[in-house]
């Protein structure tokens, strides 16, 4: 349905995941569309929420609207753990009709809390979904796993996370650096590797 949807990843690292404690950058660039189809990608989760998954999220909107795609904010409506709200709840659309990827940037422990009705019917409409998961040092909890059946990739911010994440993963689980706003090196930098990953890691 749509060509050309790309990502670049530049870590400090020989490729593969990058080390953890490694600095990176997640560069999403403007695509060229076939037929000027765009693709519809919808994220949901905390970005009108303080707190680092909040800030995470808003770090991904800013990457996103620095592309070409058409861009769908759900924010989450209800009270979120112990955070504050820093934004209004107010939906952001640039597309109308099913989303080509959703990007879930919410643990499943608060699905049940805090993902409306409304929420449940975007993601199930989408061609995919993703959930944008952390875990835990401890270990990724058992109660999870009935979640992996509602999502088709998992990415996590780093090698740390995604190792415990695939030891229970029904789906495939990819490293997605979380999106930071910083200079990039100058071309002639000798001491920054870096590896791109093209479009078929998104999928869609």
């Amino acid at each position: 349905r749509q060509q050309g949807l790309k990502t670049e990843a530049l870590f400090d690292s020989e490729g593969g995941f990058p080390a953890d404690g490694d600095g990176y950058i997640m560069r999403i660039e403007a695509p060229q569309f076939a037929h000027s189809i765009r693709p519809r990608i919808a994220l949901l989760g905390p970005w009108n929420y303080d707190g680092g998954e909040g800030y995470a999220a808003r770090q991904y909107i800013s990457a996103l609207w620095h592309t070409d795609f058409l861009v769908n904010l759900h924010p989450i409506r209800l009270p979120y753990n112990a955070h504050a709200r820093v934004a209004p709840a107010v939906e952001c659309r640039s597309f109308s009709g099913d989303a080509d990827l959703v990007i879930l940037h919410l643990d499943p422990d608060a699905w049940a809390s805090v993902l409306s009705e409304e929420h449940w019917e975007i993601i199930s409409r989408a061609r995919k979904v993703v959930g944008a998961w952390v875990g835990d040092a401890a270990g990724i909890p058992q109660r999870w796993i009935p979640r992996f059946d509602e999502i088709d990739e998992i990415w996590a911010p780093t090698s740390f996370c995604a190792g415990r994440l695939v030891e229970i993963a029904k789906v495939p689980v990819k490293v997605m650096p979380l999106c930071i706003t910083a200079a990039l090196p100058p071309a002639n930098d000798q001491d920054r590797k870096s590896t791109r990953l093209n479009s078929s890691h998104l999928g869609i």
